[in-house]
């Protein structure tokens, strides 16, 4: 066979086989058949009593690992593979095995992410980017998520709702809403956050929800071969409620991303593991979601915080993709509506993002009885509640709004 381009899934190198071999809970290494090979290190662990779905391409000479339909990496092993050898090995050692196969050409990353969506989701394969209603729209069409349609306005590479969980407790796909289809990983044992960030009337793809991270690991890992690599322009966002410190936040290639270091101090790392810290006058450990967006523009990086921006500094950066995949989260944490996309927000792009999600697509009351005041950078501003409750809910929730 030589170096013609197949996949093998679950594949044990035994003798002079070439295939995926798991050395230990966060490590892959890919054999060639004279017996070298490459580790791969994963981001959370897969010894875990749980089905993982388990991949390696090879074209050419570059091998790609995937583990729940996201690449792990990616590196040089060209092989000469002897056929008829050892025959085709499923499994090592005790565990359970389904649905091996081998193909006579090395399957894209869509495809092997759409074997993951449809063996770990029992609903939709896909989901469309939200837009408005046409004028013309029947009076009955569904009416689409406010939150969702200002999202993919600005046209993100990867848009991940996280609300999966709340309707389907077993579900460990995370749909994309940016009509790319890059359906992204839930980590096992992640819950149901209930009150998710978005503050609106119910629409398609909106369940209110979002995900709670299992003690010690991601809540979503996704692919970042679509993110923008090198030098090139970027933003990610998230919203977070109460992650915890020495946490990332959200991050993806090797380590570029934001990090939460301390009660009121956030770190940025690029992928070389240089780094610029962000002190905020309060800290974000209150039970409350705030909006975290990080951006690079012509290798400067810029913080927001609630839709504002706290901080910036140099970070010319070098982001290899694929890398370690897109990450949400890293220790316990609820999160919610994350995305990126392939250009810097701007400042009011953010900030209309903010004030969006903290908007309930209803008449509210506003009130004054709330005292406590944020600093910002362009001076002090006000913090009050929306009263009211939501058409779609018998309770009433609060929120804030940084106005200016």
């Amino acid at each position: 066979m030589g170096q013609a381009h197949r996949v093998a899934e679950l594949v044990d190198p035994h003798g002079i086989s070439w295939g995926i071999y798991l050395e230990n809970d966060h490590r892959l290494r890919v054999y060639r058949d004279n017996g070298e090979s490459l580790a791969f290190e994963l981001v959370r662990p897969v010894i875990d009593g749980q089905w993982h779905l388990f991949d390696v391409t090879l074209a050419g000479d570059v091998v790609v690992p995937y583990v729940d339909g996201q690449p792990v990496g990616s590196g040089s092993l060209a092989s000469s593979t002897p056929v008829p050898g050892n025959g085709l090995v499923v499994g090592g050692a005790a565990g359970d095995y389904d649905e091996a196969a081998v193909y006579g050409s090395a399957l894209t990353g869509d495809r092997v992410d759409a074997h993951w969506t449809r063996g770990r989701s029992s609903t939709a394969s896909c989901l469309e980017r939200p837009v408005a209603l046409a004028p013309d729209a029947p009076a009955d069409a569904p009416v689409p998520s406010a939150y969702g349609v200002e999202v993919g306005t600005d046209n993100p590479t990867v848009y991940l709702r996280l609300g999966e969980v709340a309707t389907d407790p077993a579900a460990r796909v995370a749909f994309d809403s940016s009509g790319a289809c890059l359906n992204a990983a839930v980590a096992t044992g992640a819950t149901a956050a209930v009150n998710g960030a978005v503050l609106e009337e119910h629409g398609p793809g909106d369940t209110d929800a979002a995900v709670t991270a299992p003690v010690g690991v991601p809540a979503v890992v996704g692919s970042d071969a679509a993110l923008p690599g090198g030098n090139a322009d970027r933003t990610l966002e998230v919203w977070a409620r109460s992650p915890g410190v020495g946490n990332w936040i959200i991050r993806y290639g090797q380590q570029w991303g934001l990090y939460r270091e301390s009660g009121t101090r956030l770190r940025v790392y690029r992928d070389n593991g240089d780094s610029f810290p962000v002190d905020l006058n309060v800290a974000v450990d209150d039970n409350q979601w705030h909006l975290f967006d990080l951006s690079l523009a012509a290798g400067v990086a810029s913080v927001f915080v609630d839709g504002q921006d706290v901080g910036h500094g140099d970070l010319v950066s070098a982001t290899p993709v694929p890398g370690s995949g897109l990450i949400v989260g890293g220790l316990a944490g609820d999160y919610d509506e994350a995305a990126a996309y392939p250009v810097a927000l701007s400042p009011s792009q953010i900030a209309n993002r903010f004030h969006q999600g903290l908007l309930a697509d209803t008449s509210v009351t506003l009130t004054s009885t709330d005292a406590t005041w944020l600093r910002g950078r362009h001076g002090w501003r006000g913090r009050e509640r929306l009263g009211g409750a939501r058409r779609s809910t018998s309770s009433s929730r609060s929120s804030r709004i940084l106005g200016g």
